[in-house]
């Protein structure tokens, strides 16, 4: 005879005796646990990351079970408690951050089961790397932080997802943008410029890796102080943004209006008598070329179309945007 338990305020299964590594996608009994995992890379302020399951006696099974209970995270060397959680009859993840004052060694702890009666452990062998580049290791918190060159006013740096956030209006990265890079790469010797950014910059709050700090700016700008347009755009005519050009025979009729708008230009400079010479030329293009330059500064994007307008025709430019050739 088979007897079945119905109750459902009885547990079939004992205290747990065992611990062991194991996959959420595969572990189902003890026979699937795994006895060895890979040594884990972090940097300092980040949290070390591992499946572990409990197994009790079935007291009604034929096969070790899963079972709940609460599992420590101990110093290696004398077992001091650090952490503990408290893990359902699953495979289940439980995240430790250690408290880090060095880099470039490794360490272990103890994971465990402790009960009056049983202490099952296993150890987590893992790697303290190197803060990368634009972090620095801050030995009062453990962890790695904005690293000098970095440090301002309303910049944070987030060790574990590698993000840099700060509030607009500001460039940051490294001086040489066009030499690709790993954003977890290190390099204590890497130059990274940190300025203000009027001009080409967001506005608003940005976040970004200092892999890839074309995030920090507008109008398809990117690279050093989001000085140049990104590849696949160019600058458009009569504008500071930049867009993508398409190469067909419309840039020769641009060029034909052009020449004939030139030959105009010219004939309207003698009728006003608008001369090198007589100085109001000289004048009226140095002030149309201060306020189109910092346009951007004086006014928010696209405030005063109409005065735009004016500013860029005495600027002798024809206000419109436009493209020639990528």
């Amino acid at each position: 005879n088979q007897f079945n338990l119905t109750h459902t305020d009885i547990d079939s299964t004992s205290d747990a005796e065992d611990i062991c590594f194991c996959d959420p996608h595969t572990t189902t009994s003890y026979g699937n646990c795994l006895h060895n995992v890979k040594d884990q890379h972090i940097y300092p302020g980040q949290a070390l990351k591992i499946n572990v399951a409990l197994f009790g006696d079935g007291y009604f099974e034929a096969i070790i079970p899963l079972t709940d209970g609460t599992v420590g995270v101990y110093y290696n060397i004398n077992l001091t408690l650090l952490d503990q959680t408290y893990i359902p009859n699953t495979c289940s993840l439980i995240e430790y951050t250690p408290k880090l004052n060095q880099t470039g060694y490794q360490s272990n702890l103890t994971i465990g089961y402790f009960s009056p009666s049983i202490m099952q452990t296993i150890k987590l062998n893992f790697i303290v790397k190197e803060c990368p580049i634009g972090f620095r290791l801050d030995k009062s918190q453990g962890s790695c932080t904005c690293s000098q060159s970095l440090s301002r006013e309303n910049v944070t740096c987030d060790i574990n997802t590698l993000n840099i956030i700060h509030n607009g209006l500001l460039w940051i990265g490294t001086y040489h943008t066009s030499t690709p890079f790993n954003a977890n790469a290190t390099n204590p010797n890497a130059c990274i410029i940190n300025e203000d950014c009027l001009l080409y910059c967001s506005p608003n709050p940005v976040t970004f890796k200092l892999n890839d700090t074309h995030t920090q700016c507008v109008d398809n700008r990117g690279h050093r102080m989001c000085g140049s347009c990104t590849e696949g755009y160019s600058l458009l005519m009569g504008s500071n943004k930049c867009g993508q050009c398409h190469n067909n025979y419309t840039m020769i009729a641009w060029i034909a209006l052009f020449a004939v708008m030139g030959v105009l230009l010219v004939v309207l400079l003698i009728a006003l008598n608008l001369t090198v010479s007589v100085g109001t030329l000289n004048g009226l293009l140095f002030y149309a070329n201060i306020v189109k330059l910092y346009e951007p500064v004086f006014s928010s994007k696209g405030a005063l179309p109409v005065l735009s307008q004016v500013i860029s025709w005495i600027n002798l430019d024809f206000g419109f945007e436009i493209c020639f050739y990528n």
